[in-house]
This record gives structure tokens, C-alpha cells and sequence, in this order.
């Protein structure tokens, strides 16, 4: 039997960048993870499987599609008592209920922190193999205590945190990434520079919204000094977003990050979200 940690989990969600980062993060921590794009795919998939997954994590968007599923998948004889752990949007107390008296094990709401979600389908995983008689191998995984960690720092001009910065954080926070964005990290009394500082050391990737405003500002271009910092000697730790400028004034400014590739917010914020996420996951 594998270790609790190599557990195999079918993950349904219709949003392939939630897919994709459920499945990069889970998979680091050596979990098997079998993706569907909805609910038709995942039972589909059960029916195929060779080897059963032992615990299946799923998005609803509705109670009667979550508890059409949590039923259907209950039906199959190799999954009457297989963990279903819901993930969700919908908050209403009485719905997450439903879902749980269906059958589903647990509940957690969207955005989640992956440490949280890594521990509770370790424990459900760990409750199924005791159920069916198997010893649990491995060991729980227990929640870092002390540091926190950012997988994307965000680094904008003041007039550009309206139209494009907000958005673009909260579209990459949906999408179950952690975020050094200043609304949602700051707090009141907080040293805004020994704050920044800790988010550029702490973020794995630097998001730059360069723009007319970005190049002209002093403070900004202290972060993005900090970003090519701390990437020496790779150099893919920065994002670059073009936000209403041109190649030749990114060059006039930086020939260095004019030589970088980027996304334009001229192809929409859906779009530069996902170019993102690919090349962080």
C-alpha cells in the first residue's frame, strides 16, 4: 500500500487553471491526482480506472449537481464509501449541509489554503484505509508553523491598481494562488517598506504591471530591483505584464527587461492569467 502522501485523487473542476494548480501543488507532495473537466469526465473515469482512487476532490457550482454526483458516484459499487471532499464557491450553510448529508465528507470553500486542504484529505484518506481494514502507511501532513510563503509578489504603480492590479490579484487568488498584493497582506501598522521587503524575499515569482505610470514611479522600480535581486543567478523569477506601453519604451528603460517575454493586458485579464499561472505551475 502507498504512503498516505502517494494516495491516487481524482480532482473534477471545469476551470483547467484551478486543475493545474491543484495538481502542481498536490503532485510536490507526491499524490497521484487523475484530473476531469466535470462531473460526466470524473464517472467516467471511475469506470475505467484500473487501479480506484481513494479519495475524489470536486467543485460544484450547484447543490443538486454536487448531490447528483456525491449519488451517482455512491452508486458504484468500488466507490460506495470513497471520500468525496467538495470544493466550492457557494457559502450558503444550508447547501454545504445538503452536500454532507448526501454522503460527502467535507466541505471547503474556495479560495482555499493548500495546506489546510493537504491535511484534511490526508485524514479522509487515512479514515477510508482504516474503513476498508488497510494499516495507513506514511505520515499526516502537518501545516508549516511560522513563515508564510507567497507564490506571486505583485508589483504596480499606484494609478494602475484600479484597472489592472486588483483585477489581476484577485483573478490569481480565484484561481487558488497565494498573493503579496498590499490590500490584501497590509495591515493597520504595519511598516510598509519591512513588508514589501518580506513579500519580495518570500514570493517565488515577481508580477510586474509595467505602464506609463510604473516607469515614471521611484518606488516601483525599487521592487523591481528587488525582484532582479533576488533572481540571480536564474532568471525567471520575473513576470512582466505590458500595461498600455510599448517595446521600444520597456527597452529606453530596460533593455534587459525588454529582452524578457511577456503578456499584454491588451489580450484581455483572463488571458494574462492563465499565461501566469503557466509559468509558475
Amino acid at each position: 500500500m502507498r504512503a498516505l502522501t502517494a494516495a491516487k485523487i481524482l480532482v473534477v473542476d471545469s476551470d483547467p487553471d484551478i486543475l493545474r494548480v491543484v495538481r502542481f501543488y498536490l503532485s510536490k507532495d507526491g499524490f497521484m491526482l487523475v484530473p476531469a473537466s466535470s462531473n460526466k469526465e470524473a464517472l467516467e473515469i471511475l469506470q475505467t480506472e484500473k487501479e480506484p482512487v481513494e479519495l475524489i476532490l470536486c467543485d460544484t457550482s450547484s447543490k443538486s449537481d454536487g448531490v447528483n454526483f456525491v449519488n451517482s458516484v455512491h452508486n458504484v459499487q468500488t466507490y460506495r464509501h470513497v471520500p468525496i471532499v467538495i470544493m466550492s464557491t457557494l457559502r450558503e450553510a444550508a447547501i454545504k449541509v445538503d452536500l454532507l448529508r448526501a454522503g460527502a465528507v467535507d466541505y471547503i470553500d474556495k479560495p482555499f489554503n493548500f495546506e489546510e486542504l493537504k491535511a484534511r484529505i490526508t485524514n479522509h484518506i487515512a479514515g477510508y484505509r482504516r474503513q476498508l481494514g488497510i494499516a495507513p502507511e506514511g505520515k499526516l501532513i502537518r501545516s508549516p508553523i511560522g513563515e508564510e510563503q507567497w507564490d506571486i509578489f505583485i508589483s504596480h504603480a499606484y494609478e494602475d491598481k484600479e484597472a489592472i492590479a486588483r483585477p489581476l490579484a484577485e483573478g490569481l487568488r480565484q484561481k487558488q494562488l497565494k498573493i503579496w498584493f498590499d490590500e490584501f497582506t497590509l495591515k493597520l501598522g504595519d511598516s510598509l517598506r519591512r513588508s514589501i521587503d518580506y513579500g519580495l524575499k518570500k514570493s517565488r515569482y515577481g508580477v510586474v504591471v509595467i505602464s506609463p505610470n510604473f516607469l515614471k514611479k521611484e518606488w516601483p522600480q525599487r521592487e523591481l530591483n528587488g525582484l532582479f535581486a533576488k533572481e540571480a543567478p536564474v532568471s525567471n523569477h520575473i513576470l512582466p505584464v505590458w500595461h498600455n506601453v510599448t517595446a521600444n519604451e520597456i527597452r529606453e528603460y530596460s533593455p534587459i527587461l525588454a529582452d524578457r517575454v511577456a503578456v499584454s493586458t491588451d489580450r484581455g485579464i483572463a488571458t494574462v492569467i492563465s499565461e501566469i499561472i503557466r509559468a509558475v505551475t
